[in-house]
């Protein structure tokens, strides 16, 4: 499983695609309006639990990534958000 943010310069989406090329099984769930930190967006930590109790991607939906969700500004992953 791969997941991505549309607005991530870091790893963009297009890496995800080819990464998911390579792989059987997989799938890959990008974020609108996400960014390098989509891991601590709600719905991708969904996603996630999901996917480590069905250990597939194959019922793994990710409609909720395609909501606009407004993210805290965050200078530190170790702080709090401004």
């Amino acid at each position: 499983m791969l997941l991505s943010g549309t607005q991530d310069p870091v790893t963009p989406p297009r890496w995800g695609d080819i990464a998911a090329r390579t792989l059987t099984n997989s799938a890959h769930f990008v974020a609108e309006h996400a960014s390098h930190t989509i891991a601590s967006h709600t719905c991708a930590n969904k996603i996630i639990a999901d996917f480590i109790e069905a250990g597939s991607v194959q019922d793994l939906s990710g409609e909720c990534l395609k909501k606009r969700v407004a993210q805290p500004f965050v200078l530190n992953v170790n702080g709090e958000g401004l």
